[in-house]
């Protein structure tokens, strides 16, 4: 996907043009395509932008939670990805293993620790561990 890209490449300009036809079609309202419009605004430091977006989504997945989760987090944005992410819990919705990995790396990133550690049991409660 093309926002993918411009997102790797924090090619804001080119990623700008295919959110604004996104919104344009309609297309935002797809779990998926407004995911990838999250996650490449939050790769791109739009962070007010993205819960515009994220609020706006009539149907939200894991995907979505996880980029909007990831987009706080790598803003180091500790309260906001922190709240978002207890919103996650209470939904319906279970973690997945990259929504894991981005609060428990933003969480050491910030000396979040403790929350850090929460998180961590969290994910050997759910089953999460190596099989290696």
């Amino acid at each position: 996907m093309p926002v993918t890209s411009c997102g790797s490449t924090r090619n804001i300009r080119g990623g700008t043009q295919y959110q604004c036809l996104a919104v344009r079609s309609g297309f935002v309202a797809n779990v998926y395509v407004g995911s990838s419009l999250i996650s490449f605004c939050g790769k791109c430091g739009e962070n007010i932008d993205v819960y515009k977006m994220f609020e706006k989504m009539p149907v939200r997945n894991v995907v979505s939670w996880t980029a909007i989760i990831a987009a706080f987090a790598q803003e180091w944005e500790v309260d906001m990805f922190l709240h978002l992410y207890c919103m996650m819990r209470n939904s319906v919705l279970e973690p997945n293993d990259f929504t894991f990995t981005s609060v428990l790396s933003a969480c050491t990133v910030t000396g979040a620790l403790g929350r850090g550690r929460s998180a961590h049991c969290q994910t050997i409660r759910m089953g999460f561990f190596s099989t290696k």
